[in-house]
């Protein structure tokens, strides 16, 4: 068996990592990637539309 003391210092750091998942903020990071992917892709979609209009002029 092996096992760590741990620093004072460190203390906050590691109970703030054991807290319980906030699910409002969690939803709030899963719309803001998914947002941002959608967007990425749409913009991708209206690129190869002008692309495909300038190789056809």
């Amino acid at each position: 068996m092996q096992g760590f003391v741990l620093d004072p210092a460190y203390q906050a750091s590691f109970n703030a990592l054991t807290e319980p998942l906030d699910y409002a903020v969690a939803g709030q990071m899963f719309m803001f990637g998914f947002v941002t992917v959608v967007s990425f892709w749409l913009l991708g979609i209206a690129v190869g539309v002008v692309v495909n209009h300038v190789k056809k002029a």
